[in-house]
């Protein structure tokens, strides 16, 4: 899975949990960003915590939390 933001797009984790350990742990992105996988194989069902808030006034209370879902299909 990658996140791209702007011109870069970095790994942010792997679908092989069989061959890699996993982590659960948060990003903070302070721009807009684009989620993507190149998975052929894999499927996933993820649900993914977001939270936004104002840069303007970063305070816990500002806080909104976003459920979705990330879904990766198997195409074979």
């Amino acid at each position: 899975m990658f996140v791209k933001i702007g011109d870069q797009k970095l790994a942010i984790r792997t679908l092989s949990t069989d061959k890699f350990p996993q982590i659960q742990f948060d990003l903070v992105f302070e721009k807009e960003f684009e989620l993507s996988h190149n998975s052929k194989t894999s499927s996933l069902l993820r649900e993914m915590n977001i939270l936004f808030y104002s840069s303007k006034n970063v305070s816990s209370s500002s806080y909104v939390k976003y459920t979705f879902t990330c879904l990766m299909y198997n195409t074979t």
